[in-house]
């Protein structure tokens, strides 16, 4: 029985961990889109030609 029991913690932990990695996914590709429309907004605004912003 302690085989079965070690095997379906096992199980639940690699569950768990899937589902973490996936909204870290989800949310890592919706943080990547948003900062790739705002490069395009900004070139098509044409904040690429002559940035506003100095250093």
């Amino acid at each position: 029985m302690d085989g079965v029991l070690i095997l379906a913690v096992v199980l639940v932990v690699i569950a768990l961990g899937g589902a973490a990695l996936a909204l870290l996914l989800t949310v890592g590709t919706l943080v990547l889109r948003v900062a790739l429309l705002r490069g395009l907004l900004e070139l098509l605004r044409g904040g690429g030609t002559a940035p506003r912003r100095r250093t």
